[in-house]
C-alpha cells in the first residue's frame, strides 16, 4: 500500500472535536487505487480513516478495524512527513 496526492486540510475541528487532517488517495496496488481518503484526528489524539462518500453520503468502502489501523499508520507517517517538508521549506525561505 502507498499514501499518494496528499492534501493537507486546515479546518477547525467539529462541534464533537474531530479534526480532518488531510485527504490522500490510497494505491493498494499498482493497478487498484482509492481516490480521496480521509485522516481524521479524534477528541482523544487517535487517528482514523474514513473512505469518500457518494453524492447521497454512503461510503465508498469498507476496511476492517486491521487494515483500517494500518492506513492510518501510513497515512500518520505520510502527514508528518508532508508537514516537515513543507515547513522546511518555509524556514529555508
Amino acid at each position: 500500500m502507498k499514501i499518494t496526492n496528499i492534501r493537507r486540510l486546515d479546518a477547525p475541528p467539529s462541534a464533537r472535536g474531530f479534526r480532518a487532517l488531510m485527504t490522500f488517495n490510497l494505491a493498494i496496488t499498482t493497478e487498484i487505487v482509492l481516490y480521496d481518503l480521509q485522516l481524521v484526528q479524534a477528541p482523544d489524539g487517535a487517528h482514523l480513516v474514513y473512505p469518500s462518500n457518494t453524492y447521497n453520503g454512503s461510503p465508498t468502502a469498507s476496511f476492517s478495524p486491521a487494515v483500517r489501523g494500518q492506513i492510518a499508520d501510513l497515512a500518520i507517517i505520510e502527514y508528518r512527513s508532508h508537514n516537515d517538508q513543507h515547513s522546511n521549506v518555509r524556514s529555508a525561505a
